[in-house]
């Protein structure tokens, strides 16, 4: 999907606290479902599938590659630094569309 900017305003359109009253709440939420159609609700979990398997994929390969062979000898702040590596590389990931195309 990539830009949430539309979806996001309709979605705190829908909030209670943004309406005056039942009418305004029916015309945000009418707008909101005129936006999510299947397609786009099919795309949104798509997407996080995606993003929660990139995730995973990213930790698993950060580890593997940063964690020392002798789990008894992990220095303290030592796992930190692997988590820092984690989310580095899955910035990069996202950027580059995996952790197999650096």
């Amino acid at each position: 999907m990539g830009d949430y900017t539309e979806l996001k305003r309709l979605l705190s359109a829908c909030r209670a606290e943004n309406c005056d009253g039942p009418r305004e709440f029916q015309k945000a939420v009418d707008a909101l479902f005129e936006v999510c159609s299947i397609e786009t609700i099919a795309g949104l979990v798509a997407e996080n599938e995606a993003l929660r398997n990139a995730a995973s994929e990213v930790l698993d390969w950060t580890e593997a590659n940063h964690r020392p062979p002798v789990a008894d000898r992990f220095e303290h702040g030592r796992m930190a630094l692997v988590r820092l590596h984690a989310l580095a590389d899955l910035h990069a990931a996202l950027g580059k569309g995996g952790v197999n195309d650096r």
